[in-house]
């Protein structure tokens, strides 16, 4: 009998590691995920700031509400800087600028705006979320080689060679790019088949070959390898032209 008890003891011991060991690997498993649907995300302070409703500073961060505009409170300094959900219809680039020496994540998303053109005197910014306004395919940004994030998502981008040149050209060295829901964007967000978000994504990479992230998705490289095989650079075709 006891022999008996003592295999059920070893067998009820072997299930409870293997279960926990399973539960481990899960647990593991959905960590991993986690982690690379939010690895785009450069700084936690953006997710911060993009809920947030009110006016909050400190001595790297500050949230404006529109009323806030032009405040002589705020002072120099700042790292990261939201106008987001403030219905602007121009940049705000009384208030940025006096940041123009520190300034590293600027949010102007859900405004309705179309002209980044000052922007370019930001010499230290690296991430600028422009998500929700009304900028079109032939946006002109201004030559900013600082600037590695540019999230551009749900605005009125309709044709895709134009803007992947223009930001090609004007960010050198982005590595994270998101262009959801634009209509130049298909995918399953937007009505768009599978075929053309995989054409979609294997133009945008082939063309910015330092791209590390587009969209949610990070750029593999056996993708970069095909999207070469498939697609050229523009700069090509147009010098055998």
């Amino acid at each position: 009998m006891n022999g008996r008890v003592s295999l059920v003891l070893v067998m009820l011991g072997q299930k409870s590691r293997i279960f926990r060991k399973g539960l481990f690997m899960m647990v593991c498993s959905l960590h991993q995920q986690t982690n690379r649907r939010h690895r785009r995300v450069e700084n936690d302070a953006i997710a911060v700031t993009l809920t947030l409703s009110h006016l909050r500073c400190d001595t790297k961060s500050c949230v404006m509400e529109r009323g806030d505009l032009g405040s002589s409170t705020i002072e120099p300094g700042l790292k990261r800087l939201s106008f987001a959900y403030q219905s602007l219809l121009e940049i705000p680039y009384d208030d940025i600028l006096k940041q123009q020496d520190t300034l590293e994540v600027l949010d102007l998303s859900y405004n309705l705006l179309d002209d980044p053109a000052l922007l370019g005197e930001l010499d230290k910014l690296s991430t600028l979320i422009l998500d929700g306004n009304n900028y079109c395919t032939h946006v002109k940004f201004p030559y900013m080689p600082s600037l590695t994030t540019l999230w551009i998502n749900k605005n009125r981008i309709s044709n895709l060679p134009i803007i992947v040149e223009e930001i090609r050209c004007k960010f050198p060295n982005i590595k994270i790019l998101s262009m959801m829901n634009n209509e130049a964007a298909p995918s399953y967000f937007n009505g768009g088949s599978l075929t053309q978000y995989l054409d979609y994504r294997q133009y945008v990479i082939s063309q910015i070959p330092c791209l590390e992230v587009l969209d949610d998705t990070e750029v593999q490289e056996k993708e970069r390898v095909q999207a070469r095989k498939i697609y050229r650079l523009q700069e090509s075709s147009k010098r055998r032209k």
